[in-house]
């Protein structure tokens, strides 16, 4: 029998010594970037970009965008978070790293997390994702913040969004495809197409009008 603890005290059982090599050797590569994003800036190499699971589970549960200030600004503005609401991970200012990067200038930190939350994943509130993040996003943290520090959590509004599934298909040009509803621009409700191969492209979307 060979079990992993990875999280607390959470025990996974895995199938084959592989398995166990495998997510070792994840664990490593985890580290290595850590370790490098404690030490410094890493402006100039680009984006440092990460996927965050649950134990026990395949299927990320965040992606999270570390970016640096090429020149760091003595403003006590180092570090923060930045939540994308669901359905707007798509947007150009969030899906591309020429759009994050636009994003940090606004924001006026030295370094930011930008944080994207997957479909197929369940999310209570703003809050609970915030609580949630919190250690990951401790670790993801620049040096020179001092002990117990308090990073601020950005967002659009103060709310996670609302994603909801309506269909799923199979296309034999385009592979596995949904129809999903969204709700954005205060409050208002949109149906779109997302092919799966290439998921931060919008296929074609329409706004939802209720009729009376």
């Amino acid at each position: 029998v060979l079990e992993l603890c990875l999280a607390g005290d959470l025990i996974q059982r895995v199938s084959s010594p592989q398995d166990v090599t495998s997510t070792v050797s994840s664990l490593q590569q985890s580290a290595l970037v850590v370790s490098r994003l404690t030490r410094g800036p890493v402006a100039g190499h680009g984006e440092v970009n990460l996927d965050l699971y649950r134990p026990t589970e395949e299927s990320p549960r965040y992606t999270v965008h570390v970016l640096d200030q090429a020149n760091t600004r003595l403003t006590g503005r180092k570090y923060a978070a930045f939540i994308v609401p669901q359905g707007r991970e798509m947007e150009w200012l969030f899906s591309t790293p020429e759009g994050r990067a636009t994003l940090q200038k606004s924001t006026g930190f030295d370094r930011l997390a930008v944080v994207a939350l997957h479909r197929n994943q369940e999310y209570k509130d703003l809050e609970a994702v915030q609580e949630e993040l919190n250690d990951s996003i401790l670790h993801l943290a620049p040096p020179g913040l001092g002990k117990n520090p308090t990073i601020p959590f950005l967002s659009v509004g103060s709310d996670v969004g609302r994603r909801e599934v309506c269909y799923r298909g199979h296309s034999p040009f385009s592979g596995e495809f949904i129809v999903e509803e969204v709700e954005r621009d205060g409050g208002n409700l949109f149906r779109r197409l997302v092919f799966l191969d290439n998921q931060n492209v919008v296929q074609s979307e329409a706004r939802l009008k209720l009729c009376r």
